[in-house]
């Protein structure tokens, strides 16, 4: 399956099992450019079955909802082969991620969705991440918080010349542009020392 990325996420599956394969274990057939979809989340919230065809010729049909589940359990295998073998990751940082037993085993999912989307397409990408049962706790975020909170942590000392200023949010994804407006009000609490910095946590 080829998303609309620079990279490729490959999915093939085994007439004579059934079995699914994700990542360099697929053999995709491309020759006339099946298996192709646009984005992920456009899987989510349509009752309608694709048709995706293995390198056999076989075709097997399966719910949009589905495969997003197949694509986010394999990127999830691919990601712990990636911090457990590949040799660009610095030593330091893979210490940090792996736990005592040198695995990469995290207990808690974030889902960054769009900021438009109703409450039964949050759950649905909700539910596509806790089907896999690799995480305690699964929670969300709308993708502009997510923004602006990274931003406010990076320039956590200019916050108080920032009261009562407004910025905007541009969300350039894939097929939509989306543009979302804050306003800032500092608390009491946002006054201390970054929480998320080294020296807060010294």
């Amino acid at each position: 399956v080829e998303t609309c990325g620079g990279r490729r996420g490959y999915l093939d599956f085994e007439s004579r099992t059934g079995d699914f394969y994700f990542g360099n274990a697929a053999h995709i057939y491309w020759s006339k450019g099946q298996n192709g979809f646009q984005s992920i989340k456009k899987l989510l919230g349509y009752t309608n079955e694709l048709e995706v065809e293995g390198s056999d010729g076989t075709v097997k049909k399966i719910k949009g909802e589905d495969l997003a589940h197949l694509l986010v359990k394999g990127l999830c295998h691919e990601f712990r082969n990636y911090i457990a073998n590949d040799k660009d990751i610095k030593p330091e940082v893979r210490q940090r991620l792996i736990d005592a037993d040198g695995k990469l085993t995290p207990s808690r999912a974030i889902v960054a969705v769009p900021n438009n989307y109703t409450v039964n397409k949050v759950q649905a990408m909700i539910d596509t991440v806790k089907r896999t049962h690799l995480f305690k706790e699964v929670h969300y975020i709308y993708e502009a918080e997510a923004v602006m909170m990274y931003y406010f942590n990076l320039n956590w000392a200019k916050l108080p010349g920032y009261q009562n200023k407004t910025f905007i949010v541009f969300d350039m994804g894939g097929a939509t542009i989306n543009a979302t407006a804050f306003r800032i009000k500092l608390t009491a609490a946002s006054r201390f020392p970054n929480p998320c910095s080294k020296a807060a946590k010294s």
